[in-house]
């Protein structure tokens, strides 16, 4: 876990679980990763972290394209209901 930032979240996340009185209590957690890396996965995976990982080889295209089907998935929970706009700042260059 060379990451700073993924350690951090494992510490600050640790620190809340410490909170519950058992591990079925916990809520379940998602991380979305830009790129694969099998052992990272795997550590997550055994701390009760369900990574996703992008197909796409670059990072910006993967991540829009991860909230583009994330808000398209989440849409259709509450279809019928407020209308609902996603918008991405930035631009893909290429």
């Amino acid at each position: 876990m060379s990451d700073i930032n993924i350690r951090v979240l494992l510490y600050k996340l640790n620190k809340t679980w410490k909170s519950f009185n058992s591990t079925r209590a916990r809520p379940q957690v998602y991380i979305f990763l830009t790129s694969p890396n099998p052992i990272q996965e795997r550590i997550l995976l055994d701390r009760g972290i369900t990574p996703i990982v992008s197909k796409d080889p670059d990072p910006q295209k993967g991540t829009i394209a991860f909230f583009g089907t994330l808000f398209e998935q989440t849409s259709r929970i509450g279809e019928g209901s407020k209308k609902r706009e996603f918008h991405i700042e930035g631009t893909i260059e290429g």
